[in-house]
């Protein structure tokens, strides 16, 4: 797998964020798989953020709503620091 991704821990949750939005389901599914089962298996979910920061979006590699993605992907675009966002999250 060539797709730079980071892992953050909010409330406990083990999250990957790849960096680049990835608009096919079976590529997100086989990045999701990639990483969950062969590189980090204490990883829960995976999604997908946009590479420009200044445009917030999160993909989740399933489509679906994950709280705990979308405060690592808020948390990933202010580069840790406190802020306000405006974040799109496709899918739901």
């Amino acid at each position: 797998m060539n797709k730079k991704y980071n892992i953050y821990i909010p409330s406990g949750n083990p999250t990957a964020l790849v960096i680049g939005i990835e608009n096919n389901i079976d590529t997100r599914r086989y990045i999701n798989d990639e990483i969950i089962y062969k590189y980090n298996g204490f990883v829960e979910q995976v999604g997908f953020v946009n590479e420009n920061k200044n445009e917030p979006v999160l993909l989740m590699a399933g489509g679906e709503f994950c709280g705990n993605a979308t405060r690592s992907a808020i948390y990933y675009y202010l580069d840790g620091k406190l802020g306000i966002i405006n974040i799109n999250v496709l899918g739901v």
